[in-house]
């Protein structure tokens, strides 16, 4: 399968964004037009789960059915947080803090997920807001 973006506190993408908003780091900004694809950590699990159970075969973009722009993700995350967040759309700079994770964040990526759930797949966290929220409050 293809990962989205992973959201959850135990790890994926998420902490290191956090950390640098809460240190108020000023990154290079972009333009922040990019589609990101994501996906909660816990519907990650779900949904290879019930994929393995299912035995559903072929190739699956394991993400929320709701990618967002960039700039919308980060202005979602600078709201939670409050100051002194300064999170801003990030440029190439940006592989110096998440590694590998930087073409996640950069390129735009905006895969369905209308194949994952044509195969009775539900999700909990369909939109980065409420799911940003239950993460980070």
């Amino acid at each position: 399968g293809r990962f989205g973006l992973v959201l959850g506190m135990g790890g994926g993408a998420l902490p290191p964004l956090v950390k640098t908003a809460q240190k108020a780091m000023k990154v290079p900004e972009g333009k922040g037009e990019q589609w990101m694809s994501w996906i909660d950590l816990k519907d990650l699990a779900r949904s290879i789960r019930h994929l393995l159970e299912s035995g559903a075969a072929g190739t699956f973009n394991l993400c929320a059915p709701n990618p967002v722009r960039q700039r919308e993700f980060t202005a979602q995350v600078e709201r939670l947080l409050g100051p002194p967040a300064r999170l801003r759309p990030l440029s190439p700079a940006v592989r110096l803090l998440f590694g590998e994770m930087a073409d996640l964040v950069l390129f735009s990526h905006r895969a369905s997920a209308a194949k994952l759930e044509s195969t009775g797949f539900k999700f909990e966290n369909e939109e980065v807001d409420v799911t940003l929220a239950k993460i980070l409050s």
